[in-house]
């Protein structure tokens, strides 16, 4: 059985995903020069990245070269270490399974036995 014959059917019906213009498109089509154009679609920001993600940016980019913790230990250990669900669960490990219980749910066909 191929992957296209376990995923969901509807999945083949979505619309394709249409990028916003560039602001440069819009601002030749319009006669502007580009900085008269603030783009406030496509989850951008006009304000640009917050100077704590740029000094992030900066410190990781000296370790591009190496492959990331898959396991995303630090991610998972230190971002919101307190929060714990009333069953005593990470609330980062709860949003994990139940992110990939509903793409399942979505996109998979329901095996048939």
């Amino acid at each position: 059985m191929s992957l296209s014959d376990k995923l969901n059917p509807a999945l083949n019906t979505l619309p394709v995903y249409q990028p916003g213009r560039p602001i440069e498109e819009v601002a030749r089509e319009l006669g502007l020069e580009r900085d008269e154009v603030i783009k406030v679609a496509s989850n951008e920001n006009p304000l640009g990245p917050s100077p704590l993600a740029v000094e992030a940016m900066k410190t990781a980019i000296g370790q591009s070269h190496l492959y990331p913790d898959g396991n995303a230990f630090y991610l998972k250990n230190n971002w919101r270490p307190n929060w714990t669900s009333s069953r005593g669960t990470s609330s980062s490990v709860t949003a994990q399974t139940r992110s990939s219980s509903s793409c399942r749910t979505c996109c998979l066909v329901p095996a048939t036995r």
